[in-house]
């Protein structure tokens, strides 16, 4: 519609669209006027913002915006001039600027400069709607004009985001609007940076509601130290294994090479480690992309970073917010853990754990768990990824092991055959703090025999 003239309006889908449809063609089929022109004296306004109009409707509005060339100038005309049905409209407005001045302030106004806004506003549409006409170089100059009038004015465009970090609390939190740190070079601040915060408020995806899905019973997931859980709804039970790497190291998740979508984690130790002992690991860095949509988060126990290489705004873990780009929908529920989830892909959720901030051994870590997987290609893989998929197993000769209280067993899984020893895993993802103890057949030796592969196969190079 931009690119022939025409008029575009959006049809709420909670709302009757027959009545908005009519309400619409109602508007637009007749209009009162047609090629709409408003003159100014030459030379005297500079940066004039459309100033010619195809059409006005009965309820719209036409707004025009410049500079006054002569600070000095008290007083300017204007020329109105268009077609009407048939016959020819025209008429000379006479603007004064002190009376425009007295004028706003009778209206209150609250910004003293709210023509100079208003100016700068309809100058950043413009630039933004002439963008979709242009070839590449001129449409970088164009985001660069736009990119910086957002930030001179404090607009919040598709080239810049805006963060609301939650209302205040008994942290001292208050809320604040960020705008792109200093010295970020343009051509970074025009990465993908389409990011919208729908609201500083939001149920928990956690917590039953009407417009809430209920969390699965059993899912899949990985947590603590770290303890891979693995449900096979198939066989109405769990299989679990860890896996021993070094602080640091960098695990594949889940890959999924049909839309390149990708979760990886970094490993991370106790603040005081043992020589020549294998202490803890846990996840204290995770990475989500989703390329088809220049999508991705880094999260850690600190903070929550949405796109990460383009100077994205930065959360805490104390702020509730819901926010979306391009079919990626994320959730931070404050303290507690945050949902993605991915239009035609998965959800998945982070957990927060806390430690005792007095600790000189334990520091915080992060559990990450998949509530839905069922729209995943079936090519996807990864420690986690791998088990998307149905995968068939058969345990026998149940006796007992080293520890009475955990039975060992024989499993044949991909056709090996596996010892294997019954056991109690924690899930966290519905109680972050408690937890739910989950009974599983636990595979030894870094999950050998029952991942593809040997564990190693899994450490990639980066956390994107």
């Amino acid at each position: 519609s931009m690119e022939n003239n025409g008029r575009a309006q959006r049809i709420y889908e909670d709302h009757d669209a027959t009545q908005q449809l009519q309400g619409f063609y109602s508007q637009v089929a007749k209009p009162l006027l047609v090629d709409v022109d408003l003159q100014y004296p030459q030379d005297a306004v500079l940066a004039l913002t459309q100033n010619h109009h195809k059409q006005y409707y009965e309820g719209s509005e036409i707004v025009v915006a410049g500079r006054i060339a002569d600070n000095k100038q008290s007083s300017f005309k204007a020329d109105v001039q268009a077609h009407g049905e048939g016959q020819e409209f025209s008429i000379t407005c006479l603007v004064d600027e002190e009376e425009m001045k007295k004028l706003l302030r009778e209206r209150g106004h609250m910004l003293e400069n709210h023509v100079e806004r208003l100016w700068a506003y309809l100058t950043i549409q413009e630039l933004l709607a002439k963008r979709m006409k242009v070839d590449r170089e001129e449409r970088a100059n164009l985001s660069s004009q736009a990119l910086q009038m957002s930030l001179d004015y404090g607009f919040v465009t598709p080239l810049t985001s805006m963060s609301i970090r939650g209302m205040a609390d008994q942290d001292g939190l208050k809320p604040t609007i960020d705008k792109p740190s200093e010295g970020i070079g343009c051509r970074e601040m025009l990465g993908p940076r389409r990011t919208f915060v729908l609201s500083a408020l939001q149920p928990s995806p956690t917590h039953s509601s009407s417009n809430t899905q209920r969390l699965p019973d059993r899912v899949t997931g990985v947590d603590t130290d770290p303890h891979f859980i693995i449900h096979v709804p198939q066989k109405e039970d769990t299989l679990c294994f860890n896996i021993n790497e070094e602080p640091g190291v960098i695990l594949s998740l889940v890959q999924d090479p049909n839309t390149g979508f990708s979760v990886n984690g970094q490993l991370i130790g106790n603040k005081a480690r043992s020589p020549g002992q294998h202490d803890g690991t846990y996840f204290g860095r995770l990475g989500i992309a989703n390329p088809a949509t220049d999508f991705q988060l880094e999260v850690t126990p600190q903070n929550i970073t949405l796109n990460p290489g383009f100077g994205g705004p930065v959360f805490s873990w104390r702020d509730q917010a819901v926010l979306r780009q391009d079919g990626v929908v994320v959730t931070i529920n404050k303290k507690r853990n945050l949902v993605v989830s991915v239009d035609d892909g998965g959800t998945f959720e982070v957990v927060l754990h806390r430690v005792w901030k007095g600790s000189s051994v334990h520091q915080d870590f992060l559990g990450f768990y998949v509530l839905d997987s069922h729209r995943m290609s079936a090519r996807t893989h990864g420690l986690l990824g791998q088990f998307f998929h149905p995968i068939g197993f058969e345990v026998s000769d149940i006796h007992p092991g080293s520890d009475p209280t955990k039975p060992d067993a024989t499993m044949v899984v991909r056709n090996r055959r596996l010892t294997v020893t019954r056991g109690l895993q924690k899930d966290y993802s519905k109680d972050p703090w408690h937890g739910a103890e989950v009974s599983c057949w636990f595979i030894h030796n870094n999950g050998a025999g029952l991942i593809d592969g040997a564990y190693t196969d899994y450490i990639v190079p980066d956390i994107f």
